[in-house]
């Protein structure tokens, strides 16, 4: 194995669309050269690749703060500086955690099962009889954004504009184009808790809005970034995993059929695919000098948490690389680890598990589009922006 370029590392940048097309091959040589590594890009940011790493350092928000969750800090802009729950540090977060963790639950998610059904039946019925579709943005996209309209109660004509926005803010590599993105989603969400304090609803929008901390309501500031949180949050990283998994499925044949013949197969196999194909890397701020194995981090330091990385450590992992749809003991971080864990784990389990189903059940048999090139999102989401297949039509 050849030395790692320091200048490679120093300059290493996420945003990278040449890193994009395949961030594990970057990942995997961090993590046995310099699996503590600095680059100079975004402002300046560690990155920790080892699970062991990853895992300490999110659990231990005494030394890592959530703060700044984002490489550059100010991404988003400033008047999203606080999207509870996720940028606030235990106890304070842990209270309005406990907010939403109930919209959330294993039993709630079970409650949109039959959304997600038609939401997934609904996209294949309007490109089976063509016999191709891009898998991404016509059907990977199409189930959470539904799902997220019918959480925050709203009209299904909004879904064009929920799968815009989550592009802006994913999937274009203009930063000024997310930040309107997140500016007009503000104005919507400052629009909609308008109405329900005159009209209340059984949605997220009024739960949020009637909650309380220490006896008092979430200010304004408060009540946007944890809506905005929400909502990007819940609509890429299904998208991401999926598109990932029906890439994969197009190109191995084996694993399909299996699926196909075996669905109840299809849980342990999401987790699986959540392990390799998982979408988010995450940052945290130390809030003093740390070292890890002798490497020497100062306070107020910038930290990414690669958990596609860990998720693929051989020392976790016996041949990480390789997805094997039965795999045991699989203790994979997609959804993060520590205080901070996906409080949506649940629901996107359930959306991808249910894409899965209705999908092979409808299209058993389909391909990537001969001499297609899939393009990925850069940055901290990462997953492709379209998956061209094709299949035999059905009327």
């Amino acid at each position: 194995m050849s030395a790692i370029d320091p200048e490679f590392v120093r300059k290493f940048d996420i945003y990278d669309p040449a890193v994009a097309q395949d961030p594990h091959a970057t990942w995997k040589l961090l993590r046995e050269q310099c699996p503590v590594a600095h680059s100079e890009a975004q402002g300046g940011y560690w990155v920790l690749t080892r699970y062991t790493d990853v895992v300490s350092a999110s659990a231990d928000p005494r030394h890592y703060s959530s703060r700044s969750i984002t490489v550059p800090r100010a991404l988003g802009g400033s008047e999203l500086a606080d999207r509870p729950p996720i940028t606030y540090d235990p106890p304070r977060h842990i209270a309005y955690r406990r907010l939403v963790l109930p919209g959330f639950s294993a039993r709630q998610a079970v409650r949109w099962r039959p959304e997600m059904e038609r939401l997934a039946r609904t996209a294949i019925e309007s490109f089976i009889g063509k016999g191709r579709c891009d898998a991404a943005s016509e059907f990977a996209r199409a189930i959470p954004v539904g799902v997220m309209c019918s959480i925050y109660g709203a009209p299904t004509s909004l879904e064009p504009q929920f799968r815009s926005w989550a592009h802006d803010i994913f999937r274009s590599d203009d930063m000024e184009r997310g930040q309107r993105a997140i500016e007009e989603i503000s104005g919507y969400f400052l629009r909609e808790i308008a109405d329900r304090r005159a009209h209340p609803r059984d949605d997220m929008v009024t739960l949020l809005l009637e909650s309380e901390v220490d006896g008092q309501r979430l200010t304004e500031p408060e009540l946007l970034g944890a809506l905005t949180l929400i909502l990007v949050a819940g609509l890429d990283t299904v998208w991401s995993v999926l598109s990932n998994t029906l890439r994969y499925l197009a190109t191995d044949a084996d694993a399909r059929c299996r699926l196909a013949a075996e669905p109840e197969l299809i849980p342990t196999a999401v987790e699986e695919f959540l392990r390799v194909f998982a979408p988010a890397a995450v940052a945290r701020v130390t809030t003093c000098p740390v070292a890890i194995d002798g490497v020497e981090i100062g306070a107020d330091e910038s930290v990414l948490l690669a958990f596609p990385a860990a998720n693929r450590d051989p020392e976790m992992f016996p041949d990480p690389d390789t997805v094997i749809l039965d795999r045991a003991n699989n203790k994979h971080v997609a959804f993060g680890y520590g205080p901070h864990r996906c409080l949506g784990s649940a629901l996107a389990r359930l959306e991808l598990e249910v894409a899965l189903t209705e999908w092979l059940r409808a299209i058993p048999e389909f391909e990537l589009e001969p001499g297609c090139k899939i393009e990925f999102s850069a940055g901290q989401n990462w997953g492709p922006n379209t998956v061209p297949v094709r299949f035999p039509a059905r009327p």
